[in-house]
């Protein structure tokens, strides 16, 4: 089941971008994969700033939205934290395989609001539009389509915006390596407060992906509440012989006090003395987070502090790439 989604995310991929596609087969070195990766994921943010400049949305916030934060309904959320082994692996990529499907829903209002539910993913600040507060203020059924304020002209941004955050930022990431050594983190916000990025280090490898800010879960008129994940991703340096070690470090202001949050992620690349693994704390750098997984060398973290809890598991402790699932919550 893994590799059949291992192949439907790279088809999504070809199929939204045929020539980068065929430009990644063509390529002959390490180095031209790499400035390939670069080019495209520069394009893919420029894209992103002009549907959210079409959405309204001035310069700055288009900015710090070009990210990838998630809502989760109830069945992916439990699906996500009971996962175990590889199904890790398979219900994050069956989270970002749901944005790949949704281009041609445009000219149907709900049914891209119920699929964006559905797939569990949508950018935060898109919804959280004037039309929609217009709609509610005005006394409009509290409908999912009338919250999110999705009509039939401006469906085909929101759906825009979707895919572009995925599928031409997440999703290619996996395939633009020749030597993959990758970790993929998915952070799932389970308090009453958003957590905000801090700061990150990388002992081995290049950062390539964060969230900045992950909010605490929205309450959708009409639904139900959805918790709220951003991704992580980092992986190898190009041409080096190891691969990655990483941590960072997330942040909660709770009744006025700043509480910290480190997660540590390994993939060495050749397991001769660690393991994918990874490693959680309270108020500890990313530095040292990134230094303790490979020391601790667990495939599962838990720390508890003062009513908090951190946790995060990795798919397996072998294979070049990791996927993880981390939480953030009350203990």
């Amino acid at each position: 089941m893994s590799s059949e989604m291992d192949y439907k995310l790279k088809v999504a991929f070809r199929d939204a971008f045929p020539e980068y596609a065929r430009e990644l087969d063509n390529a002959k070195s390490e180095s031209e994969i790499s400035a390939l990766q670069a080019r495209f994921l520069a394009e893919a943010q420029a894209n992103l700033k002009c549907a959210y400049a079409a959405a309204g949305f001035d310069e700055a916030d288009a900015e710090a939205e070009a990210q990838a934060p998630v809502l989760l309904d109830e069945e992916m959320y439990q699906a996500l934290i009971d996962a175990r082994g590889d199904s890790v692996k398979l219900h994050i990529q069956t989270l970002m395989k749901g944005l790949s499907e949704l281009e041609g829903l445009a000219d149907d209002p709900t049914e891209v609001t119920f699929t964006l539910i559905k797939s569990g993913a949508i950018s935060l600040r898109t919804i959280a539009s004037k039309a929609a507060a217009e709609e509610l203020a005005a006394g409009a059924t509290a409908t999912a389509a009338a919250y999110f304020g999705v009509t039939t002209a401006t469906a085909a941004v929101v759906v825009g915006i979707a895919v572009l955050v995925v599928v031409a930022v997440i999703i290619p990431i996996i395939y633009f390596i020749i030597k993959p050594a990758l970790c993929l983190v998915l952070l799932i916000n389970e308090l009453d407060h958003d957590l905000h990025y801090e700061d990150q280090y990388n002992k081995s490898g290049k950062p390539v992906y964060v969230t900045s800010i992950i909010k605490k879960q929205i309450v959708i008129p009409g639904v139900e509440s959805r918790r709220v994940a951003g991704f992580f991703v980092t992986e190898k340096r190009d041409g080096a012989l190891v691969g990655t070690q990483y941590g960072f470090e997330m942040k909660a202001t709770i009744e006025g006090e700043t509480k910290r949050f480190a997660f540590g992620t390994e993939c060495p690349l050749t397991a001769i003395y660690t393991d994918n693994n990874c490693y959680c704390a309270f108020d500890v750098s990313a530095k040292k987070a990134a230094i303790k997984t490979e020391e601790k060398n667990k495939q599962k973290y838990e720390a508890t502090k003062g009513g908090l809890q951190a946790s995060i598991r990795v798919n397996s402790g072998a294979g070049s790439h990791a996927y993880y699932v981390a939480r953030a919550r009350p203990a």
